[in-house]
């Protein structure tokens, strides 16, 4: 359920970005100034500079001893792993406040409803109502793409190359 999430949680995005593309170029043609809100962009990096984050450096263990303990003591005794979670890491902490981010641009995304018809808003609104539709999933199950699963169970040469 959880990878499944995090697919789908994706692909909205990577919709999200597919689609904020299509309005630039829109808005482009049209010379017509954006309709929705801005978004606040980070200045810099939020999770330090590339390199060791001298911040975490132990100062009782030395690093001919163990380099680990020696590099990430600070970090290990300043951070708490969540309890949904057996372990943390800087990509986990990141694809937290990307979800927060997303969860954010959705928020305002809505509070304009409904968007005009066509607008590239109005085309997320009606792609993360079709995502959130449980039911309606369930209930299509895969008849929506049983075309292209039945071409792919017609292949006859499962390999590429003739190996």
């Amino acid at each position: 359920m959880q990878f499944t999430s995090l697919f789908l949680s994706s692909a909205a995005v990577g919709a999200m970005l597919i689609i904020n593309q299509l309005s630039a170029a829109e808005a482009n043609e049209a010379s017509a100034p954006p309709t929705s809100e801005a978004v606040e962009i980070r200045d810099g990096p939020k999770h330090g500079a590339w390199g060791i984050e001298l911040q975490h450096i132990s100062k009782t263990v030395h690093p001919g001893d163990d380099f680990y303990a020696y590099v990430n003591e600070g970090w290990i005794k300043t951070t708490s792993i969540p309890a949904d979670r057996g372990y943390l890491n800087e990509p986990w902490e990141v694809q937290g406040e990307v979800l927060q981010d997303v969860s954010a641009l959705l928020e305002a995304l809505f509070a304009n409803q409904p968007a005009p018809q066509g607008s590239s808003e109005r085309r997320l609104q009606d792609f993360y109502a079709a995502y959130m539709n449980s039911s309606q999933v369930e209930e299509l199950g895969l008849e929506p793409i049983r075309a292209g699963l039945d071409d792919i169970s017609a292949i006859e040469k499962r390999c590429i190359g003739g190996l």
